[in-house]
């Protein structure tokens, strides 16, 4: 049987239905698959658009797909994002780095839920501004 996910509307809460749904229920999961700490980095670690938080997500998720199907994954299967940003990243910017977020998702009927936006001193590398976790379930 095939997965089945539905998305749920939070009331309360502002519509990010563009971006993310506040619950999803999933049924008939057959493989989770969990991607960690996925950064705009090269194979060598150099950090890829240093100083442009909106630059690294479109060049991390510009790697994502291929990423996931050499895992047997999709974008399709994507259930849920975290995201850790870094101090250095103003928060003026962070709707532009959502707006990129939203636009990779577009075509997805039922979006992943959000998972939490962290923000932390430093990440691995240098220059390193953004990192997303991308959790996969089918």
């Amino acid at each position: 049987m095939a997965l089945q996910k539905t998305a749920y509307p939070y009331a309360k809460g502002p519509d990010f239905s563009r971006l993310f749904s506040w619950g999803i229920n999933l049924k008939n999961v057959s493989d989770l698959y969990l991607a960690s700490g996925i950064g705009a980095h090269d194979a060598f670690g150099v950090i890829q658009h240093p100083g442009d938080a909106v630059a690294q997500t479109r060049y991390i998720l510009q790697q994502v797909p291929g990423f996931l199907a050499e895992a047997g994954f999709a974008v399709a299967d994507i259930v849920r994002i975290e995201y850790t940003f870094t101090r250095e990243v103003p928060r003026g910017s962070f709707d532009a780095i959502f707006a990129v977020i939203a636009e990779f998702l577009a075509t997805e009927a039922t979006k992943p839920t959000a998972g939490t936006l962290r923000v932390v001193e430093a990440l691995a590398f240098d220059h390193q501004l953004v990192e997303y976790e991308f959790w996969c379930a089918r």
